[in-house]
């Protein structure tokens, strides 16, 4: 049965708001600086194990301060989202992979031979395009900037191959890891905490 325009103003308020924490923020900021390791030899561990971690912070964090503010609602299917979105994004990933690759072999471009920039490539066009959807989905039309500067340093990092990539990432991360905090402190001052935390488990 299709959702009532009510319920999916609901759906997508309650949603929302809990973007406007700065939590989520401070987890993406955290991820950019933790990349590093990643340019710098190849580990992948730091920043794929930190997003699990900073999911389990993020919900002590709410369960603690966030919901005693503003309530707390458990939506239908909530825990299946992570693994939903990241099986979803390796699947857009690897057709853009495979439209490049075949675009390029057919124009005979140099970048056929490099797999490894092939997927940069993949991926330089699919964050804008997941973070410009997220943006507008919880009207946190900040991630639509955070989603061109990522790509952008990602680009220039596989066209240029300075070193100097790895510090404009660290630089990139904090500033973001500052903005989520800001926002964290104006949601606590604009948020107090209720008399009787409003808890819902009906899922929605």
């Amino acid at each position: 049965m299709p959702k009532s325009d009510s319920l999916f103003r609901f759906e997508r308020d309650s949603r929302s708001i809990f973007l406007k924490d700065g939590l989520v923020d401070m987890m993406f900021g955290i991820f950019l600086i933790l990349m590093t390791f990643w340019m710098i030899n190849r580990y992948m561990i730091f920043h794929l194990v930190w997003l699990f971690v900073a999911q389990i912070i993020i919900e002590i964090i709410r369960r603690k301060i966030i919901y005693p503010r503003v309530g707390y609602v458990k939506f239908r299917h909530e825990a299946l989202l992570p693994f939903m979105l990241i099986l979803g994004s390796i699947a857009i990933i690897a057709v853009l992979f495979g439209i490049i690759s075949v675009t390029a072999g057919l124009l005979q471009l140099p970048l056929r031979h490099n797999t490894f920039h092939i997927f940069i490539l993949a991926t330089v066009i699919y964050i804008p395009l997941i973070l410009g959807a997220f943006a507008y989905h919880h009207k946190a039309y900040r991630w639509v900037f955070y989603g061109f500067l990522l790509a952008f340093l990602m680009l220039f990092g596989m066209l240029t191959n300075n070193p100097l990539t790895r510090f404009l990432f660290v630089i990139t991360g904090i500033i973001i890891t500052t903005i989520g905090g800001i926002i964290f402190v104006k949601f606590l001052h604009t948020y107090q905490p209720q008399r009787k935390e409003v808890h819902d488990d009906r899922a929605v």
